[in-house]
């Protein structure tokens, strides 16, 4: 083997720092489940994706696109327009959070 990256590479690091599911990045990428998960498993080895986290025992991250997927049409396109040109949903969502933390926590 060569050690040749595959033409995808670029946009699969991109899919899955933006929190896509392996199904989806298979989907969109079109390449196996298997595949997409030992990609993930290498790429995070070797320190270019970041490993999974947990909150706590209770609570998991979870994934964005099994958030935003369900979520109504005209929902997902407020979610666009919220999203600054040249950033990701991720950012996105990121901001809102922080914002709705601070509205909580500042009195």
């Amino acid at each position: 083997m060569t050690g040749k990256r595959p033409p995808y590479h670029e946009a699969f690091i991109n899919l899955a720092l933006d929190g896509l599911s392996t199904r989806a990045i298979a989907e969109k990428l079109g390449i196996g489940r298997k595949t997409v998960s030992a990609k993930m498993y290498v790429l995070r080895e070797q320190g270019v994706l970041p490993r999974p986290r947990t909150f706590t025992a209770e609570v998991r991250l979870g994934n964005l696109d099994d958030v935003l997927n369900p979520l109504e049409d005209q929902v997902q396109r407020w979610l666009i327009t919220q999203t600054p040109k040249g950033g990701t949903v991720s950012d996105a969502i990121r901001a809102m959070v922080v914002d709705a933390y601070f509205d909580a926590t500042e009195g």
